[in-house]
């Protein structure tokens, strides 16, 4: 005969939900004791940001020549549009060019620096953008710098480029008054 310490009751239980009666949820007791538990805590990892990153500037500086170049030749080029219009602003690792004030109607162009090449994000009207070139290919961002229109992004590596990139930024500037 078993003694009555020796007898151990497991409550199982089975729950269904009322709209889905393929759903259920058990509740019951484990078999075994939990003695310990364990929490492993990620180590983190101080995620350290490289000095060259931390502003304009310094990307500026960091960013191989010809990449100097095609930035001051292409904002010069931005300016010629309109001189009396056209400003500019540093936003972090970002220059951004205005039609008149800076405010997030007027942004046109933005500047994003890499090591070999400058990445240029236009706004664009998707009924009326032309880029026969394919040079902002189909990729559409979620907005970052533009909340109104298409925000696309193409990629410059040689002054060469510039005519057409003003072709493509012209188009974002006559639509951001």
């Amino acid at each position: 005969m078993k003694k009555l310490a020796d007898t151990k009751i497991i409550e199982f239980q089975t729950f269904v939900r009322e709209d889905a009666p393929n759903v259920h949820a058990h509740l019951f007791e484990p078999l075994y004791g939990v003695e310990r538990v364990e929490v492993k805590e990620k180590e983190e990892r101080e995620r350290k940001i490289p000095e060259h990153y931390k502003d304009w500037q310094s990307l500026f500086n960091w960013v191989e020549d010809s990449v100097k170049d095609i930035t001051k030749a292409l904002e010069s080029n931005i300016f010629s549009i309109n001189p009396s219009e056209v400003t500019k602003a540093v936003h972090g690792r970002y220059l951004c060019f205005y039609r008149e004030k800076p405010t997030t109607k007027s942004i046109f162009a933005a500047f994003l620096l890499t090591k070999k090449a400058l990445k240029v994000r236009i706004r664009t009207d998707p009924t009326t953008f032309k880029d026969p070139q394919k040079l902002t290919g189909d990729k559409v961002y979620k907005g970052w710098f533009f909340k109104q229109g298409q925000e696309r992004e193409f990629k410059i590596t040689s002054k060469e480029q510039i005519p057409y990139a003003m072709e493509l930024i012209k188009q974002s500037y006559d639509i951001s008054a």
